[in-house]
């Protein structure tokens, strides 16, 4: 994982510096995890919102979208996914 946020911070300073040296707007960029079930997703999420994960640069940057979540979880989780391209959503 720490060779994709590298990549994933490289692109997204690069984006950046396009965006501002064409005038077109700023490409959000994100990266994807994908792991092998809900479990393992859980330990993933904790893991990148510790402090010991780029001491803690991306806790409030993340979210889990799995078939684990219902009711309220599950709207907050489906908003934020459908939002995450937007430039004031944190992820």
């Amino acid at each position: 994982m720490e060779d994709g946020i590298y990549l994933h911070e490289n692109i997204k300073a690069e984006l950046k510096i396009y965006a501002l040296q064409t005038g077109k707007p700023i490409v959000k960029s994100f990266m994807l995890v994908i792991a092998h079930d809900t479990n393992r997703a859980s330990q993933l999420l904790d893991l990148i919102k510790s402090h010991e994960f780029a001491e803690g640069y991306y806790k409030d940057k993340v979210i889990q979208v799995d078939s684990s979540k219902t009711g309220a979880q599950e709207d907050e989780m489906v908003e934020r996914l459908l939002k995450v391209e937007h430039l004031d959503e944190p992820t």
